[in-house]
């Protein structure tokens, strides 16, 4: 199935690139596609407020709250650790990620508010 990702109308949550502060002006927020599985949608619902999607640079990114784009950062006070959730070239791809990640919670049986 060929999924399609809409663009936020107000761009509300501004993401980061530190590498890059120019380049993640370019960055659209998209809203997860209503073509995702029911499962897929119950990480994402499980994650609703600190998971976003984003279009930058070709490629689909998908961030928590921290809203980084990109990896960043050696762990000093200078220069703390960042980096997307997820990164890929296709929503399809996102999708399967997601269910991964429905796979795990399910198996592990003790993630606080997830039920399998």
């Amino acid at each position: 199935m060929s999924h399609v990702a809409r663009p936020y109308t107000h761009q509300v949550n501004i993401p980061a690139d530190r590498n890059n502060p120019t380049a993640a002006e370019t960055a659209v927020e998209l809203h997860f596609p209503e073509t995702f599985c029911k499962r897929a949608w119950k990480v994402i619902i499980y994650f609703d407020g600190a998971m976003y999607l984003y279009r930058y640079k070709d490629r689909f990114v998908v961030t928590d709250e921290s809203l980084d784009l990109t990896e960043f950062g050696d762990g000093s006070p200078e220069a703390p650790l960042g980096a997307p959730r997820w990164t890929g070239d296709s929503l399809e791809d996102l999708e399967q990620w997601l269910l991964q990640i429905a796979d795990e919670y399910d198996d592990d049986g003790h993630i606080p508010g997830w039920e399998a």
